[in-house]
C-alpha cells in the first residue's frame, strides 16, 4: 500500500474489547509547527474520518496547518487513525457501522491518556457520530470542536425540505444511498475515490461520463491533479483488498437516508446489530456537557449536511458553533478547502478553554 501523510510515527494498537478484539488499529502520533525540545504543545488534534474515506483525507488540511503553526510558533499534536476496514487497520470482518468504530476509537483514546481540556476534536462524515460519540464519554478533555459536513441528530426530510441522500445527487438508485445497492463489492473502490474526487460543480453529463470511464472501464483516474494520485489509490486499494471492507462501507452508505434518527440491521456474523440507543445518548448528552465548547463548522455547500435545517440543529443543541459554508464544493471539503478547514482549527488554539460544566 501507499505512504501517507507521517507513516513514520505510525503505530498500531491492538483492540482490547468487543468485536474487533485483537484486531490492530492503525494511528499515527506526531508533532507539527515549531519545534521543541520540552515536548510541550497547545493542543491535540483528534481528527476522526468517515466513510469511504481513510486518515489520508486530512492531508491537506494537515499540510496547511503545519505552515500556520510555524508562522505562529505554536506546536500542535496531531492523531489521525484508520477505523477498522480502512487504510492501514486490519480488514473488517463483519459489517461494521459508526457503534462499532466509536467502541474501538474509545479504547484508542484511554490508551492515549489525554489530558483535561488538551483535546480539538475534527470530525468529518461518520466521523462525526464516530468521534463525538466517543469524547463525549471523555468530554472533560475536549477543549474545541471542528466540523465538517456530518451530523449526530436526526437527520431532516419534509415535503418543504426534501433534499437527502435518497434524492442526492440524483433520484433514486443513482443517489448516494441507491448506490450501495447497485454498486458490487468488485467496483466499490473506484467508486469510493470517484465519489472523493468528484465535484457537484462539474455538472451531471460530466460526471457521468467520468463515472463510466473510471469506475466501469476503469481507465484513467477520478483525480486529474497529481498530488492527489496517491490518495486516490489508497482509497481504492483499502475496499479491493478486501471484501468486507467494502461491504462494511456500503452498509454505512445504505444508512444515510436514517442518519442521526437510529437503525437495525442483521449481521451475518454478530446477528442483530441496533444503535438508536448510540444515538440518543449523544443527542441527550451534547448540549449538556459541550455548552461551553468552541465549536466552528466548515462545510461544502453541495451536499444534504449542510442544508440550512442540518446546520440549525447543530446550531440549537451548540449555540456557540460558527460556521463557514463554501459554495460548489461538495462533502469532501478538506479536500478542496484544506486551507480553510486549518485555520478553523488554528483559530481554535486562540479560544478561551472552556469552562466546566
Amino acid at each position: 500500500m501507499i505512504d501517507y501523510y507521517k507513516r513514520e510515527a505510525g503505530h498500531h494498537f491492538v483492540l482490547q474489547k468487543g468485536l474487533d478484539r485483537n484486531k490492530k488499529l492503525w494511528y499515527s502520533d506526531f508533532k507539527i509547527g515549531k519545534e521543541r525540545k520540552d515536548g510541550y504543545s497547545e493542543a491535540t488534534l483528534l481528527m476522526v474520518h468517515g466513510n469511504p474515506e481513510n486518515a489520508n483525507t486530512f492531508r491537506k488540511p494537515i499540510a496547511a496547518l503545519d505552515s500556520l503553526c510555524q508562522k505562529s510558533n505554536k506546536t500542535l499534536r496531531i492523531v489521525v487513525m484508520d477505523h477498522i476496514g480502512f487504510g492501514y487497520s486490519d480488514d473488517a470482518t463483519f459489517e461494521m457501522v459508526e457503534m462499532h468504530h466509536s467502541y474501538n476509537l474509545l479504547q484508542l483514546v484511554d490508551h492515549l491518556q489525554f489530558k483535561e481540556k488538551e483535546v480539538i476534536l475534527t470530525i468529518h462524515d461518520w466521523g462525526g457520530p464516530i468521534g463525538v460519540g466517543t469524547m463525549l464519554q471523555r468530554a472533560e478533555c475536549v477543549r474545541g470542536v471542528v466540523i465538517m459536513n456530518t451530523t449526530v441528530f436526526p437527520f431532516p426530510v419534509s415535503e418543504s425540505d426534501k433534499l437527502s441522500y435518497s434524492n442526492y445527487p440524483l433520484p433514486s438508485y443513482f443517489s448516494w444511498a441507491g448506490m450501495a445497492e447497485l454498486v458490487p463489492d468488485s467496483f466499490w473502490g473506484r467508486h469510493s475515490a470517484m465519489a472523493i474526487f468528484a465535484q457537484p460543480s462539474e455538472g451531471v453529463i460530466l460526471l457521468l461520463l467520468k463515472y463510466l470511464r473510471f469506475v466501469v472501464f476503469g481507465i484513467g483516474l477520478a483525480s486529474s491533479r497529481k498530488d492527489d494520485m496517491e490518495a486516490e489509490a489508497l482509497y481504492r486499494q483499502q475496499f479491493e483488498r478486501n471484501t468486507m471492507n467494502a461491504r462494511s462501507s456500503r452498509r454505512m452508505v445504505r444508512q444515510t437516508p436514517v442518519w442521526g434518527r437510529g437503525y437495525s440491521y442483521v449481521d451475518h456474523k454478530n446477528g442483530l446489530q441496533d444503535n438508536h440507543s448510540f444515538y440518543l445518548k449523544i443527542q441527550n448528552e451534547i448540549g449538556r456537557k459541550w455548552a461551553n465548547v468552541p465549536v466552528s463548522m466548515v462545510l461544502g455547500h453541495d451536499d444534504p449536511l449542510a442544508k440550512p435545517s442540518v446546520l440549525h440543529q447543530w446550531k440549537t443543541a451548540l449555540p456557540q458553533t460558527e460556521s463557514q459554508v463554501f459554495e460548489n464544493v461538495g462533502h469532501f471539503v478538506s479536500e478542496v478547502k484544506g486551507t480553510e478547514v486549518a485555520e478553523a482549527i488554528h483559530s481554535m488554539l486562540e479560544k478561551p478553554f472552556p469552562s466546566r460544566m
